[in-house]
């Protein structure tokens, strides 16, 4: 049936109007939603701009508990040990009219290696006595005699710069327990030298709880320091035991000095403080919405570059606007997730024998190199953990190397002979012999003739991370020298790492400046310049 032609007409108009308004309603809603786009944009742009970090956890305080935990009760020993840091700081030059007025001759003279290496010779050494016999007379030592009895060792606050968290704290305590160590170190080679075993063994017994109250404090580098001061007092003592034939009592006391205290912090412990401290630092450098998440504040990332050394992030500075960045940026809770990883892998991989973590496919360094270019912050703040494992590696085979070697000392005091095997120790000098935590097997014991090159009765080595004994060879051509066998890498194959090491000897620096000059014309004394020639210590 065909329709009247006038209502087909309204029919049309009414179809046209309806799309008109269809139409008109998706315009509409097209522009509705780009309000609300646009206007979520910019209260997104405000809101990064204006934004603030909220850190609410006091995690400062939460290390210091921690490492409190970790100590038994009693007294608190870390004042005295600030307090003699202190006044070594503040010492001045020893009362001598002929002391070096050049510069670098005094500090060489006050950086005591040539006590360390070379002969023992009053002369040589004349400047360097007088600075140790300046520390002596200075009540320093009375204070670390203080510290020394008190069970534990904790930092009581810390200084940061500005309030910033923990990423600025002030350590002046590290380069100053580096000091100490080294004349305390030096005072155990004076002692000796002179027969004075009881001041040898409070020496040593300064130097351990030195090592020991940096490795237990709540900053990660301190461990390092502990580490380092540790391995430099064991150094020393094992070279004294090859120099002079101590008394069983002697030995003894020595070696309950490593037994009165856990030297150095467990490592996984070590690493759970620093994970405390990535968090504070995430804390501080991105927003809060209230739900554990927010956005990377890139202004504020701008302060942590300059303190780190690293390049800036933009030519103009921290300027708010560039927060704007972070909403592209890994966000709060990816970033936590991410330093969460990160540790558990550590921390794992922490825990396993040195030869099992060397075959595992994932690694904490390589972890951090494979972070996406967005990861800003942790790029820049996640430490380097794997050489740091290996050094506590390291530090725990010199360590047990240590202990091995003072009890075959107090048996040959005892006995009048060395012992036939490392098992004839156990259990009058040793509870156990200790297995090596680098090789993950025995230590190896091998008694040899003294010769006059090498008065040694026997070699205490490490296999080294080849697993194979290579009856004592040393990599002594290598850049790295001996240690070359306790590292992972290719070349470490066919060498050893002996304990028991001669003392190396004076720096060439050291004897050509002895050596008589030619005369000079006229009447003119030649000038002789004096160099330890020494790196720092391992």
């Amino acid at each position: 049936m065909r329709r009247h032609p006038l209502i087909e007409s309204q029919a049309l108009t009414l179809g046209v109007d309806i799309n008109r308004r269809g139409r008109i309603r998706k315009r509409y809603i097209v522009l509705f939603v780009l309000l609300v786009l646009v206007g979520w944009l910019g209260w997104s742009v405000f809101h990064a701009v204006t934004a603030q970090p909220r850190p609410l956890v006091d995690y400062g305080q939460r290390l210091l508990d921690m490492t409190a935990a970790m100590q038994p009760e009693g007294e608190n020993g870390w004042p005295y040990m600030v307090e003699a840091l202190q006044q070594l700081e503040d010492l001045g030059l020893p009362d001598r009219p002929d002391w070096p007025t050049d510069r670098q001759e005094s500090e060489d003279a006050r950086s005591l290696y040539r006590v360390l290496d070379g002969p023992y010779d009053t002369e040589r050494l004349k400047f360097e006595l007088a600075y140790l016999d300046s520390i002596r007379e200075s009540g320093v030592l009375d204070l670390l005699d203080q510290f020394a009895v008190c069970p534990r060792a904790v930092r009581t606050d810390f200084a940061t710069d500005g309030g910033n968290g923990l990423m600025f704290v002030i350590l002046p305590e590290l380069g100053r327990a580096r000091q100490m160590a080294k004349a305390r170190v030096a005072g155990m080679r004076v002692a000796a030298e002179s027969g004075d075993m009881k001041e040898l063994v409070r020496a040593w017994i300064h130097t351990i709880r030195l090592a020991h109250a940096m490795s237990y404090d709540p900053v990660f580098i301190s461990h390092l320091v502990g580490i380092a001061i540790m391995n430099l007092g064991c150094q020393e003592l094992e070279r004294l035991l090859v120099e002079f034939d101590l008394d069983e009592e002697t030995c003894r006391e020595l070696q309950a000095v490593l037994s009165d205290h856990p030297v150095l912090a467990p490592m996984a412990s070590v690493l759970e403080r620093e994970r405390l401290s990535q968090y504070d630092i995430i804390q501080r450098t991105h927003s809060d919405d209230g739900h554990g998440d927010g956005i990377l504040l890139v202004g504020r990332l701008e302060e942590y570059a300059g303190f780190m050394g690293s390049p800036g992030l933009s030519p103009s500075g921290s300027h708010p606007i560039y927060n704007v960045a972070g909403l592209v940026l890994p966000s709060r809770a990816e970033t936590t997730r991410t330093v969460d990883e990160f540790f558990d892998l550590c921390e794992e991989q922490a825990e396993m024998p040195r030869v099992e973590r060397r075959n595992q496919s994932a690694n904490p360094d390589a972890y951090v190199e494979q972070l996406p270019r967005l990861q800003l912050l942790l790029r820049m703040t996640l430490p380097a953990l794997s050489r740091a494992v290996i050094s506590h590696d390291l530090g725990m085979s010199v360590l047990e190397a240590t202990r091995l070697q003072l009890a075959i000392e107090a048996f040959e005091a005892r006995n009048g002979r060395l012992p036939s095997t490392l098992d004839d120790l156990s259990p009058d000098y040793l509870k156990q012999v200790p297995i090596d935590p680098v090789s993950c097997k025995s230590f190896v014991y091998l008694q040899r003739q003294p010769t006059a090159d090498d008065p040694r009765r026997f070699w205490l080595y490490s296999i080294g991370t080849d697993g194979v004994s290579n009856g004592g060879a040393e990599a002594t051509a290598s850049r790295d020298g001996p240690i070359l066998a306790m590292r992972d890498k290719p070349d470490s194959k066919g060498f050893d790492y002996i304990f028991n090491r001669l003392r190396d000897p004076a720096s060439d620096d050291e004897e050509d400046a002895a050596q008589p000059a030619a005369a000079p014309a006229g009447d003119e004394a030649p000038e002789v310049p004096v160099s330890t020639g020494n790196s720092d210590d391992q």
